[in-house]
């Protein structure tokens, strides 16, 4: 859903008026992905999972708790994870812009092997 958006409004399409953005492109395009996806998310489980009790009714103060309770350790882990990342680029960022280059792939890589075995460590 990303490239759609994201490579017009990057080089532009001039017979259809788009001029091109490139960076500013990149993040409406990525903004517009997101909310696409949400909408999607929100629909799937409107029309899915409506018959397992999705928005089905308003949620009690004790399931906002024990909801609560659960994703605090994710939630957690993920705010110092990205903590960690932003202190990282920052750090780089003042090497220069090869490094921050190598660093990206770098992190590209590691994520690829990092976020499914998280998506797996979550679903157990």
């Amino acid at each position: 859903v990303n490239i759609s958006p994201s490579l017009p409004l990057i080089f532009g399409v001039p017979w259809l008026g788009i001029p091109a953005l490139g960076v500013l492109g990149a993040g409406i395009g990525t903004s517009i992905s997101v909310w696409v996806g949400t909408v999607m998310y929100l629909r799937m489980g409107w029309t899915r999972a409506r018959s397992m009790g999705f928005a089905s009714s308003i949620p009690t103060l004790n399931d906002i708790k024990v909801l609560a309770a659960q994703a605090a350790p994710s939630s957690i882990t993920n705010v110092l994870f990205a903590t960690g990342m932003t202190a990282l680029f920052w750090i780089v960022g003042h090497l220069g812009t090869a490094e921050v280059a190598a660093v990206n792939v770098l992190i590209n890589l590691m994520l690829t092997l990092v976020l499914p075995c998280m998506g797996m460590g979550l679903a157990a």
